[in-house]
C-alpha cells in the first residue's frame, strides 16, 4: 500500500504520537534484533515479479562495515512486474508502540543499473484489515551508488503513516488499532534486464515495547467501537438478506426461466449471508465488503421482479 498525501501523513504523524502516549500506559519490555550477516542470509523473496534471475544471494567478505561479512544480493530482473519485494522477518510480531528504532547500512554496487532500492518496514493493524504497509525509509539510486549508506528510521514514528480509514469502513484511526513491525523490507524497482547489485551490515530493531498479552488485550479494547458498528452493518445486511430469501422462496415462477432466476438468486443470497457471517465473526470489514453486499442485494431486489 502507498503512502498517503501530504495532508493525511501530517494528521496519522499526530496519531502516532498518540500511540507513544498510550504505549506510556502500557508495561513494556525491551526488544532487540539484529542481522549481523556474519553466519546466516535472513532475507526472502515476498512479492512482485518471480521473474528474474539470482547471480549471486548470500554471505560474503568483499565487504563490511563491522566483523567479517556482510550480504551481497546479485539480481537481473526479469519481465512482468517492475519490482521485486525480499523480506526479513522479524522472530515474532513486534508492537510498534513505546520506543522502536531501526539502523543499519546498505551499499549500493557500481554495476547496479536498476532504477532505485528502497529499504523500510513493513507493519499490520489489526483488528483492522490493513496490513502490508511498507512505507520506504532509505531509498538508494544512481546519486548514491558504490559507498556505504547508514540508514536508521523511527519505527513507531512511521508506523503512524497510515491511514486505515482508507481501507476499512467504519472511519476507524491509529486510536483504535495496533500497529506491528512484521518484516523490514528490501525492493527492487527497474524494468526487464536491469541488475541490481546490493550489500547489506549490521541490521538491529531495537527499543521498549509493550508487553504482547498486555498489547493484545488493549488493542481489542481500541477496536470495539468499531466493531459495534461493523456488527449493526452487518446485522443490517443480515435482515435485507433473509427478507429477499423468504420473498423468492414465496414466489412459483411460471417459467424455466424463472425457475433458474430464483435458484440462481437464492444461491446468490447464500454466498452474500456467507460473507457476512465472515465479517461479524472477525469484527471488520473493508470499505469493498460494503459496497459489494449493498451492490449485491441492490442487484437481488431488482431481479425479484423477474420472476
Amino acid at each position: 500500500m502507498l503512502r498517503k498525501a501530504l495532508v493525511a501523513g501530517s494528521v496519522m504523524l499526530f496519531a502516532a504520537g498518540i500511540c507513544s502516549v498510550r504505549a506510556a500506559a502500557l508495561p513494556t519490555e525491551a526488544f532487540s534484533y539484529k542481522a549481523d550477516f556474519e553466519t546466516v542470509d535472513p532475507v526472502k523473496y515476498w512479492v512482485g515479479s518471480k521473474e528474474y534471475t539470482i547471480n549471486f544471494k548470500g554471505l560474503t567478505d568483499e565487504k563490511c562495515v563491522e566483523g567479517k561479512k556482510c550480504l551481497k544480493m546479485d539480481v537481473t530482473l526479469g519481465g512482468g512486474l517492475p519490482y521485486v519485494y525480499w523480506n526479513i522477518p522479524m522472530p515474532k510480531r513486534i508492537p510498534a508502540e513505546g520506543t522502536l528504532k531501526f539502523t543499519g547500512n546498505a551499499f549500493l554496487g557500481a554495476e547496479t543499473t536498476a532504477n532505485r532500492v528502497e529499504i523500510g518496514p513493513s507493519y499490520s493493524y489489526p483488528p483492522s484489515t490493513v496490513g502490508g504497509t511498507c512505507p520506504s525509509m532509505f531509498v538508494a539510486n544512481a546519486k548514491n551508488k558504490d559507498k556505504w549508506q547508514p540508514m536508521q528510521g523511527d519505527l513507531v514514528k512511521i508506523g503512524g503513516t497510515t491511514n486505515v480509514a482508507n481501507y476499512d469502513w467504519g472511519n476507524p484511526t491509529l486510536a483504535n488499532t495496533g500497529v506491528y513491525l512484521d518484516f523490514i523490507i528490501v525492493r527492487f524497482f527497474g524494468k526487464k534486464g536491469d541488475r541490481v547489485v546490493l550489500y547489506l551490515d549490521d541490521f538491529k530493531v531495537e527499543g521498549q515495547v509493550p508487553v504482547a498479552a498486555k498489547y493484545s488485550k488493549a488493542i481489542s479494547a481500541r477496536w470495539a467501537p468499531i466493531k459495534d458498528k461493523v456488527d449493526a452493518r452487518a446485522s443490517e445486511f443480515e435482515s435485507a438478506l433473509a427478507k429477499n430469501a423468504q420473498d423468492i422462496s414465496n414466489i412459483t415462477p411460471e417459467t424455466a426461466d424463472g425457475e433458474k432466476l430464483k435458484k440462481d438468486l437464492l444461491q446468490q443470497i447464500s454466498a452474500l449471508q456467507a460473507r457476512v457471517k465472515t465479517i461479524k465473526s472477525k469484527g471488520n470489514m473493508r470499505i469493498k465488503d460494503v459496497q459489494g453486499i449493498e451492490s449485491g442485494i441492490k442487484s437481488i431486489e431488482e431481479s425479484k421482479s423477474n420472476l
